[in-house]
């Protein structure tokens, strides 16, 4: 169960660090990128302190959201806002067309798993994860009664038909999610690839003969 919480952010993280690395944005949108990260992280800041307990601490995060938008009205970029049905507003950086806001972290796991399987393994693997972290009834789906599994000898015991293959599979989804990160980030910053892919590649086809 703990490790299952886990998958979601795992690809999350991984799905970031492939949209900043980009090998096809120049800097400034790389900037505008990470910045507009940084102005959410910000958002949920805020929606978590209480502005009348912390005074202090909710001034310092709004000063420290308006510095960000000094260097970027300086630097060239404007900024745009949207009211949101609950918590804070959200703002984020553009520059001439670039307009859009930081993708949402199921377009994120989309775009990293993007050319594993079918293509569409991203929305699968966070709508199933997503599952545990909001404990949800479907996410003990994956955990039938295994008829095949009773022992006689403790006939008071619940099978719940998970084997190794079943959480070997999605510990692997995101295996391959940080390493489809770290291939685009290590081609951007002209690290040699060669001994990470040989020991990566070896792990993943033990674990692919062991689900076959």
């Amino acid at each position: 169960m703990a490790s299952m919480s886990l998958l979601r952010p795992i690809v999350t993280a991984a799905g970031m660090a492939f949209f900043l690395f980009d090998n096809t944005i120049d800097v400034r949108e790389r900037l505008r990128r990470g910045l507009n990260f940084e102005l959410e992280s910000m958002r949920e800041q805020l929606n978590g302190i209480d502005n009348e307990a912390t005074t202090q601490l909710w001034e310092r995060t709004i000063h420290r959201r308006y510095r960000y938008f000094a260097w970027a009205d300086y630097h060239g970029y404007g900024h745009q806002m949207r009211k949101q049905r609950y918590g804070q507003r959200k703002y984020w950086l553009t520059d001439g067309d670039q307009t859009g806001q930081s993708p949402s972290d199921m377009r994120l796991a989309d775009a990293v798993l993007a050319s594993v399987g079918d293509g569409e393994l991203g929305q699968a693997v966070y709508r199933f994860t997503s599952a545990f972290i909001h404990t949800q009834a479907h996410a003990f789906t994956m955990f039938p009664p295994a008829d095949l599994q009773y022992d006689p000898q403790t006939p008071n015991a619940v099978p719940l038909g998970v084997s190794p293959q079943d959480l070997t599979t999605w510990l692997m989804v995101a295996v391959m999610a940080v390493h489809i990160a770290v291939g685009r980030a290590g081609w951007f910053l002209g690290w040699d690839m060669t001994e990470w892919a040989t020991k990566v590649h070896r792990i993943l086809a033990g674990w692919a003969e062991l689900l076959g």
